[in-house]
């Protein structure tokens, strides 16, 4: 366990605990839950792996990966949310759309339901509006 952690989040359905750091307690909890992957539950952003959702082979937990990040209110989640304009299912970038407007107050002209090649050149708009932000892009290509 990282000594610089105050805290650990623990999801399990539809409960989450949050446990203040203490090796003891930390081992008494994880011996009563059925699976305790601390490192996988934490991040800087305090979302809990929405990275791994937003890449999922699963449309729907993409699309609902997508959707949570836009209720986040961070626009640090801008980045992760741009490669989801260019998914194959229109779920998914219908809800990537929804979640960039919400959290930026644009589309940049993006529209869900747009020819490839415009949506394409909509998400480069996309990319420019992170670099802008200095905010780095997974490739959305």
């Amino acid at each position: 366990m990282n000594s610089h952690l105050n805290e650990i989040l623990f999801s399990s359905g539809a409960n989450t605990h949050l446990f203040l750091k203490s090796p003891a307690r930390i081992a008494r909890n994880a011996r009563t839950c059925s699976s305790l992957v601390c490192a996988a539950l934490l991040c800087a952003c305090g979302s809990i792996d929405s990275a791994t959702k937003l890449q999922s082979p699963d449309a729907n937990t993409r699309m609902d990966a997508v959707l949570k990040a836009g209720e986040s209110g961070n626009e640090k989640t801008v980045p992760q949310i741009v490669p989801a304009l260019q998914s194959e299912d229109p779920l998914v970038r219908w809800a990537a759309q929804q979640s960039l407007q919400k959290l930026t107050g644009t589309t940049l002209g993006y529209g869900w339901s747009d020819s490839p090649s415009k949506r394409a050149q909509a998400t480069q708009k996309w990319v420019l509006w992170c670099k802008d932000k200095n905010l780095s892009t997974l490739n959305a290509s």
